[in-house]
């Protein structure tokens, strides 16, 4: 007989650091910036910001930006404080 292993949820997930950089990216993603605004606000190329944001993807073990983006809010990786909230 198999054991079904449950997922552990993300708040409980040990991930490996992120950058500084890597954590600008997702914070700016999660503010609703593109790429291309990112990369105009930190100064870099779009290259180096698609580079940096699929690091940090593969790093979170999430399938697209947007989950890397939720997994980071949800272990605390970004600050939910930092990300201004909208109308």
């Amino acid at each position: 007989m198999t054991t079904k292993r449950l997922p552990v949820p993300c708040s409980e997930q040990v991930l490996p650091e992120l950058t500084e950089t890597e954590k600008s990216c997702l914070t700016m993603i999660a503010e609703g910036m593109g790429a291309d605004a990112t990369a105009q606000v930190l100064d870099l190329p779009r290259a180096r910001v698609d580079l940096v944001l699929n690091a940090a993807q593969e790093k979170l073990g999430a399938q697209n930006v947007l989950h890397a983006v939720s997994k980071a809010l949800l272990t605390g990786t970004i600050a939910k404080d930092d990300i201004p909230m909208t109308e």
